[in-house]
């Protein structure tokens, strides 16, 4: 892009203002006029150009007629401008989730403690391979059958273990809740459990929409 353009772009940009120039003949602010005739070949110069600002430049549309954009025109530049805006931001906001959440998910994937992730209706979405070093079950059978994770709770043990999960529900934070599970093998494991509530981005202010649960528990030690 010439020099003589880029000011113009920046200056539309900048500003946040639509920069029209009607008739580069009658009036060439930029010095566009030579820069934008094109290669040898061509008969007739670009006469009108207009840069409309959106959030990650200008929308930069030329003639070769004068005065070829009307208002009107320029309008509908400026709601095309707008609606590509929403479409940058929402493209990056969709990179900085799939960032985060592949981040969330190499600490999970590494992490001695079960960390996993419950929807409303007790779906496992995500659980950390540690899982099946400690209670014989992977994480695949959990994804296959949601009841794994309540039938392994030892009975008597059984209420402190959904403590988390209804206090979760209601958008509170449990810490520390112990209880034991029976492994595969028939062992009895001691687990420490943090329940948090996870709600989208747009119910973060208050709101009392919970979109899934993240759970982790420690292991204690095994009891004969």
């Amino acid at each position: 892009m010439p020099a003589c353009c880029r000011q113009a772009v920046a200056e539309a940009w900048q500003n946040q203002k639509v920069v029209y120039r009607p008739d580069l003949n009658r009036e060439d602010r930029y010095g566009e006029s030579e820069p934008l005739r094109g290669g040898e070949g061509y008969r007739s110069r670009i006469r009108s150009v207009v840069d409309v600002p959106f959030s990650h430049g200008t929308v930069a549309i030329n003639s070769l007629q004068p005065d070829a954009f009307s208002e009107t025109d320029i309008e509908i530049l400026k709601g095309f401008a707008g609606a590509l805006s929403e479409a940058y931001t929402r493209f990056e906001a969709i990179q900085r989730i799939e960032e985060s959440e592949e981040k969330y998910r190499s600490v999970v994937e590494y992490s001695q403690d079960v960390i996993f992730q419950l929807d409303p209706k007790g779906n496992y979405l995500l659980m950390s391979p540690v899982v099946e070093e400690l209670t014989g079950y992977s994480p695949e059978a959990f994804y296959a059958d949601r009841t794994i994770g309540r039938r392994i709770v030892l009975s008597e043990d059984f209420e402190q273990a959904e403590e988390g999960f209804r206090k979760a529900v209601s958008g509170e934070i449990s810490r520390n809740v112990e209880y034991r599970v029976r492994t595969k093998d028939g062992g009895i494991l001691w687990v420490s459990q943090n329940t948090f509530p996870i709600r989208p981005a747009c119910c973060r202010q208050g709101c009392g929409r919970t979109d899934r649960w993240d759970r982790g528990y420690h292991p204690g030690h095994h009891r004969a």
